[in-house]
């Protein structure tokens, strides 16, 4: 079975609207009839953020950052892997990836070790 990976190289948009820019990325994948489209690690917040960033941008995996994205993977026929920032109740936010189908369905949920 032969299916065509999209590699997303981005960087943070300057007026900080990450789902926009996932949206754009998917709709030139979806174009170029890419079926499986990759984030960076770092998607959701700038790597260089301090931990407090951090904190007060993580969300549940079923919060808005999640689903815009999953809406967009179900929007543009992808599967798509991304990142976010996961709350964490009991300490730092989780660095966690998912995968999601082309209907906006999680597939698969990573939990990275080490924030």
């Amino acid at each position: 079975m032969e299916f065509m990976v999209g590699i997303a190289q981005t960087c943070h948009p300057v007026d900080g609207d990450v789902v926009s820019l996932v949206d754009r990325f998917a709709a030139d994948a979806q174009a170029k009839g890419v079926e499986l489209l990759v984030f960076p690690e770092s998607l959701m917040s700038r790597y260089e953020a301090e931990i407090g960033d951090f904190l007060a941008e993580s969300q549940p995996i079923d919060g808005l950052f999640a689903r815009a994205v999953n809406a967009i993977a179900a929007k543009r026929q992808l599967w798509i892997v991304y990142t976010m920032n996961e709350l964490n109740p009991n300490a730092k936010p989780f660095n966690t990836a998912i995968a999601v189908d082309a209907e906006g369905v999680v597939r698969g949920v990573y939990r990275k070790v080490h924030l």
